[in-house]
């Protein structure tokens, strides 16, 4: 699995998405640890295009790509948009991967979503179920397109030596996430909801579901280490489950936001709305193993860094 280690302060990096939530954070480790990487977002190339993609790889020659571009968001953004999610993903992978391909590449890291797995799959959730059974219908065309990156990357490393990770992230979260009610992810929506009603003095929020759905939550600069040490070390597909490997029910979750954003009201639960898989947590030994990750950082910490960034 792990690969001969590149060193990546002589290495020329594309980092795709790299003005992004998650893939900022990985630029400024990288910056950090003196490599220089180009970040790159939609005014530098459309990476559905296949031939803008290729031009960009004309353009800046890389020998290491870290493909984190994407189209997402949270519960309501997958339900309004299941065509796209799929349409956009599943184009920009099969683009960046061709690319890498015909411009020699020497590794790529790119990323999947652990939405990916099954609702009902055994937990904690292990690499050999992410293709087992169907995902959650709320997300199934973003769930599909992670799933496509399996076999695309396997297939390309056997036929034609593509080196490459693929790391399954869980819900990561962080500053700088967008807190647009139509896009926006678990933690951001109910840090801008607790704000607001404790601004306004509300004596009731109301959330979505039972609050028993359960995730496995982990901090943006965790998640960024983890892509960084795999573009380092990791040049075999296989996928790497990446969390904190710590199950959090969503209503402890709002339990402590809400105390740290200073709300003093009623939590309330609207179960006719979606919540997605009952429960997710990621069972992260090969992380461990092959990248020597644990993440370092716990919810509560991770939450007051991100309500104070925000």
């Amino acid at each position: 699995m792990s690969g001969s280690a590149l060193d990546l302060t002589a290495t020329r990096i594309l980092v795709t998405g790299g003005k992004g939530f998650i893939g900022s954070r990985v630029c400024e480790l990288l910056h950090e640890a003196g490599a220089q990487a180009t970040a790159v977002g939609r005014a530098e190339g459309d990476l559905t295009d296949a031939a803008a993609t290729e031009r960009l790889f004309e353009k800046t020659t890389p020998q290491l790509v870290i493909h984190l571009a994407g189209e997402g968001g949270g519960i309501v953004a997958h339900r309004q948009n299941p065509g796209r999610h799929l349409y956009a993903n599943a184009t920009m992978a099969l683009n960046v991967v061709e690319a890498c391909r015909k411009f020699d590449v020497e590794r790529l890291v790119t990323v999947a979503s652990a939405d990916a797995y099954a609702p009902d799959a055994p937990m904690p959730l292990e690499e050999s179920d992410l293709l087992a059974g169907t995902p959650v219908a709320e997300v199934a065309g973003y769930a599909t397109a992670s799933r496509l990156l399996v076999s695309l990357l396997d297939g390309y490393h056997r036929q034609y030596g593509l080196g490459a990770a693929l790391l399954v992230l869980t819900n990561v979260y962080g500053r700088g996430m967008s807190d647009d009610p139509e896009r926006s992810f678990v933690v951001p929506a109910m840090i801008r909801r607790f704000r607001e009603a404790t601004a306004a003095g509300d004596q009731c929020v109301v959330c979505w579901g039972s609050g028993q759905a359960t995730r496995d939550f982990l901090f943006l600069d965790d998640a960024a280490r983890a892509i960084v040490e795999a573009a380092r070390c990791i040049n075999d597909p296989s996928p790497i489950n990446v969390g904190s490997g710590r199950e959090t029910s969503i209503a402890e979750l709002a339990r402590t936001i809400a105390g740290l954003a200073g709300y003093k009201g009623a939590i309330e639960w609207d179960e006719d709305k979606p919540e997605g898989a009952r429960r997710r947590v990621l069972n992260v030994t090969r992380a461990r193993e092959l990248l020597g990750f644990q993440a370092t950082v716990g919810l509560e910490e991770g939450l007051k860094a991100t309500l104070t960034a925000g």
